[in-house]
């Protein structure tokens, strides 16, 4: 056996490489030459030098639940954070992030990055904010990283599904206001946006500003509030009303009624 294929049959066997260094067999080290001994130590150091290198120019993502690895080119996982912030949550609600999914004909299709729904409400090339500096869509979004356009009603639907179950007043009010500012001013859907009106209002009147509620954490049962149930019902009926404008609006491509 020649010292070259000696080693590689080494490294097959051992697996020595690992991330806190090397491990090799000792019984198949005493069987190797001076020369081979002295051939094997360089190959370590070179690969050293070389693990030292690749590991330079990669780490990985902070998260715990991803751990991708990330260039150092990269400021941030463009698998689990935010492309706005750009944070990560530890436990990732899919209902509170938005996602490039556009189904728009482009060859180079959506680039799938994603950034918190509150990110996006509140940044002037969304689409959603009125005084922005893109013209302003209705029930859509602009993808912050590529610029294409995606459905946001989908999202505001998940927000009153999810109100609408909620045990929690934190909960009931975070959702509420969430969809309130999709749909901010919106003309398509003003009917819905009554709805969700009247609900702040009514909520408004009890547990006074939802972001106040929101903000600190508010965790009382919905069922001690006097128009909880009241505003459960609104979100009801909002969803089927949006319910009744599409053939299908659980679909990734939602398509109008006539």
């Amino acid at each position: 056996m020649t010292t070259f294929n000696f080693i590689c049959d080494l490294k097959a066997y051992n697996r020595f490489f690992i991330s806190s260094g090397f491990v090799l067999d000792p019984i198949n080290c005493s069987r190797l030459s001076l020369g081979e001994k002295i051939e094997l130590v360089h190959e370590i150091a070179n690969a050293q030098m070389t693990s030292k290198e690749e590991h330079a120019k990669f780490q990985l993502c902070q998260n715990a639940s991803c751990r991708a690895f990330l260039s150092s080119e990269q400021s941030f996982c463009k698998r689990c954070s935010c492309c706005i912030c750009p944070r990560f949550d530890d436990n990732k609600d899919p209902s509170l992030w938005l996602t490039c999914d556009s189904d728009t004909a482009d060859e180079n299709g959506p680039c799938g990055m994603s950034c918190r729904l509150e990110c996006a409400v509140k940044h002037e090339r969304a689409g959603i904010m009125k005084n922005g500096c893109c013209p302003q869509l209705d029930g859509s979004f602009y993808c912050i990283a590529c610029g294409k356009v995606n459905d946001l009603m989908r999202t505001w639907r998940k927000q009153l599904v999810i109100a609408k179950e909620a045990r929690r007043v934190d909960v009931l009010c975070l959702r509420i206001s969430l969809s309130h500012k999709i749909l901010l001013h919106t003309e398509t859907y003003q009917k819905l946006q009554n709805s969700v009106e009247t609900a702040i209002k009514f909520l408004n009147d009890e547990v006074g500003p939802l972001e106040q509620v929101c903000g600190k954490m508010a965790r009382g049962i919905i069922n001690r509030l006097s128009c909880g149930a009241d505003v459960q019902k609104m979100c009801v009926s909002a969803v089927e009303y949006f319910n009744s404008m599409f053939s299908d609006p659980c679909s990734v491509h939602m398509e109008r009624k006539n």
